[in-house]
C-alpha cells in the first residue's frame, strides 16, 4: 500500500476509506493479509483521486462518475485505455526509482 500511496500522493487511511465507500474498488491481499493493487486497481484509485482531489467531486459522486465511466463505452476501449494507464503508471514509477537512486547517489557523493 506504500507504494500506491505514495505514487497518488495521498494517505494510506483515504485508501482504505476508498475501499469502503467504493465497492468495485477492492486489493486483494497477500498471503500475509496485505493489501496488493493490481495494475485496474492503481489506474482506478488515480482516476478517483483525480475525480475528487481535481475535480472538485464528493467521494460519492466521482464513484458514480468513475462507474459510468467503467459501464459505457465498448470493451475493447475500455481495455486499451487500462492498459495505456497501466504503462504510464509503470514508467512512472521506474522514473521515481530512478530519480530516487540519483538522489541517492548526489548524497553519497557529498563531502560535507
Amino acid at each position: 500500500m506504500g507504494e500506491v500511496c505514495e505514487l497518488l500522493g495521498i494517505r494510506p487511511h483515504t485508501i482504505r476509506y476508498w475501499e469502503r465507500s467504493v465497492p468495485f474498488i477492492a486489493a486483494r491481499r497477500n498471503a500475509f493479509g496485505r493489501r496488493v493493487f493490481g495494475a485496474r486497481e492503481v489506474s482506478m484509485l488515480h482516476r478517483l483521486r483525480y475525480l475528487i482531489v481535481d475535480g472538485g467531486n464528493s467521494t460519492r459522486e466521482a464513484a458514480d462518475l468513475l462507474w459510468r465511466e467503467l459501464s459505457d463505452g465498448s470493451q475493447d476501449a475500455r481495455g486499451a485505455i487500462g492498459k495505456m494507464r497501466a504503462d504510464l503508471l509503470d514508467a512512472r514509477n521506474r522514473a521515481q526509482r530512478r530519480l530516487q537512486a540519483v538522489r541517492r547517489r548526489a548524497v553519497d557523493r557529498d563531502p560535507s
